[in-house]
């Protein structure tokens, strides 16, 4: 198993098994069935699992993953409540250049030059806001916002 998340809502505590393996992994007999003894492990724990298997698609969402919450990692940033709003009222449903939303947070004065892409980033993480992972924001300097959650969990913009 590569993953074990846990969520927790309230007093509410769920995990969730993920193994990742390579395209051509699942094509061997004896690879399956090492992962059909996985899934029925987690399953007898009561815990779901998923597999997930490589590709294109997916690598450019891990590198996106692994690009919003590579400051995470090692440092836990924290931002106020006051801050996560005021960033969230700023941002819009679309597509944005990375550059221009940390000026906005910055001539907003919200956060510091130097946590403007923190706080993007934590946001993404934090799942304030939901942006399409199938594009590279690294690379591009690109985001593209499809849904924006305020701290209550409802939707400010976009569909759900």
């Amino acid at each position: 198993t590569d993953f074990l998340l846990t969520h927790q809502s309230g007093d509410s505590v769920k995990y969730q098994a993920i193994s990742v393996k390579a395209e051509g992994e699942t094509n061997n007999l004896r690879s399956m069935e090492k992962i059909d003894i996985e899934r029925v492990c987690w399953q007898l724990l009561g815990v779901q699992f998923k597999l997930y298997t490589g590709s294109q698609l997916t690598r450019v969402e891990s590198e996106n993953i692994s690009w919003a919450s590579s400051p995470f990692r090692e440092n836990a940033s924290c931002f106020s409540d006051t801050q996560i709003d005021l960033a969230l009222h700023e941002l819009s449903v679309g597509q944005h250049f990375v550059s221009d939303i940390c000026n906005r947070f910055i001539a907003l004065d919200i956060v510091s030059h130097e946590l403007a892409l923190t706080l993007l980033r934590f946001l993404i993480v934090e799942k304030y806001m939901e942006v399409d992972l199938t594009s590279r924001i690294a690379e591009t300097g690109v985001v593209i916002i499809k849904n924006i959650h305020s701290n209550s969990e409802m939707i400010l913009y976009g569909n759900r």
